[in-house]
């Protein structure tokens, strides 16, 4: 009896186990994908420029350091930091009372000899005064004339003007010092039309530049202007509109892996300019046949395919 009772106890819970795997064996259906995106675009064979680029920097035409010739009290500063100059434009003045003193009274020693030697000649023709004496006073007005001239130049030298121009710099000097030609400078005054870029070519490439224009019946080298088409890229990663010109290729490439120094042109018609700034130099170098060309792209993001 007990056996059976055992027995019948243990069917619910046999059963119950056989139906827990059954219940979970249904399968959900996974969501169909949507289809792919795809753009078209025309492709097609054209030539395109093959460029070189080399890293550069920018620098002024000219870049004038501006320093005392005398020495002398600054009185005033005649200029706006920073702003654009005209050749000739005050930029500081000297006290120039010591000078302009200096000036008259050799201006007055230049009279005095000057009345002297027309006094002397008539004498000396006539032989009252010796040849000696009026050769004496002849020398005299030639000396007078001369201080008088250093005398000049001294004087003008107080006032301190812009020999080109350009863009201002920041004033080294404060109203008051004390100025010479030992002070240094005390300012400087840039040039920005046009700039200047000096870059570096590689021997590889200047061996490639001169092989492609013999090939094509010109001589070796670079001369100043060639027509070899300069392209500058700004440090945001702009194009600059204007095309530069060639202004200098070194003569000599160094035996070590180092490049030839070379100088570009470039206008800057607006003025507005700041040098000292990194640049990109891109020089077109060849035409080449492409796999394939981007109607709507950009010829660099075409440039691994050739």
């Amino acid at each position: 009896m007990a056996r059976y009772l055992t027995f019948k106890m243990a069917l619910p819970v046999l059963s119950l186990f056989l139906l827990i795997p059954f219940s979970g064996c249904k399968k959900s259906e996974a969501p169909s994908a949507p289809p792919p995106q795809v753009q078209v675009i025309a492709v097609e064979q054209r030539d395109v420029p093959v460029y070189g680029e080399v890293v550069g920097t920018v620098q002024a035409d000219v870049n004038a350091t501006i320093s005392a010739q005398v020495s002398g009290y600054l009185l005033s500063r005649d200029y706006t930091e920073g702003m654009p100059v005209t050749n000739g434009q005050v930029l500081f003045q000297i006290d120039s009372r010591t000078y302009k003193a200096a000036l008259d009274q050799a201006e007055a020693k230049v009279a005095k000899t000057k009345m002297d030697v027309e006094r002397y000649t008539p004498l000396a023709q006539t032989q009252a005064i010796s040849q000696q004496e009026l050769d004496d006073a002849i020398q005299s007005n030639a000396a007078a004339v001369a201080g008088a001239e250093e005398a000049r130049l001294n004087y003008e030298f107080c006032t301190i003007r812009s020999p080109v121009d350009g863009v201002a710099g920041l004033a080294q000097a404060q109203v008051g010092n004390l100025l010479g030609p030992g002070t240094g400078s005390l300012t400087t005054v840039e040039a920005v039309d046009p700039i200047r870029v000096y870059f570096s070519v590689s021997q590889q490439l200047l061996t490639r530049l001169m092989e492609q224009k013999v090939a094509a019946g010109g001589a070796v080298g670079v001369e100043k202007g060639s027509s070899i088409p300069l392209q500058l890229t700004l440090a945001t990663g702009t194009v600059y509109p204007q095309s530069g010109t060639i202004r200098f290729a070194d003569n000599q490439v160094d035996v070590r892996p180092a490049p030839s120094a070379w100088s570009a042109n470039f206008p800057i018609p607006t003025g507005c300019w700041c040098p000292a700034c990194l640049s990109v130099c891109g020089r077109e170098l060849a035409s080449t046949k492409t796999r394939c060309w981007c109607r709507n792209g950009r010829w660099r993001s075409c440039r691994a395919a050739r």
